[in-house]
């Protein structure tokens, strides 16, 4: 009789995982140690990631401009930016006193769900408009279609 394979996430799974399948026992393997391996599997991965250096939740370099217009909003920015401040890389402010405003600068490093949340929280104060900039992708690493010339 043939192994059966089964593979998971790109990797070969064999032994008595192979053995259930092959001998009619994919109900089982399906109903409960597939779920069991899936999640052993997902854990295992988080730990590899964090072992890395790297954090379990990819991260992007972004600048949030703020222009500020209405003084009485300052204080709601600042409780803000200091909710966010475990993301914050740092932040320069520039009044602009001749025409009445503040430009701000916040550079953060954290998921694109979390700078957006900042952005728009910061944005629907009144009198205070802010957008994100994100930094662009790291290239493709190993040699991965490179952009330089072979001359």
């Amino acid at each position: 009789m043939p192994e059966a394979e089964i593979i998971f996430q790109g990797q070969s799974r064999i032994g008595w995982a192979t053995f259930l399948v092959a001998n009619g026992y994919a109900a089982l393997w399906a109903v409960f140690f597939w779920p069991i391996l899936s999640l052993i599997s997902h854990i295992l991965g988080e730990f590899r990631a964090l072992s890395r250096g790297r954090d379990a939740v990819e991260t992007r370099i972004a600048i949030i401009g703020v222009i500020v217009t209405n003084k009485t909003s300052v204080e709601a920015l600042n409780n803000i930016l200091h909710q966010y401040s475990d993301h914050i890389i740092g932040r320069m402010g520039l009044p602009y006193r001749s025409k009445g405003l503040n430009i701000i600068s916040v550079a953060v490093d954290a998921p694109n769900q979390t700078i957006n949340t900042m952005a728009g929280k910061i944005g629907r104060l009144p009198g205070v408009s802010a957008k994100a900039v994100f930094a662009t992708p790291e290239p493709p690493k190993n040699g991965d279609q490179t952009h330089e010339n072979s001359d």
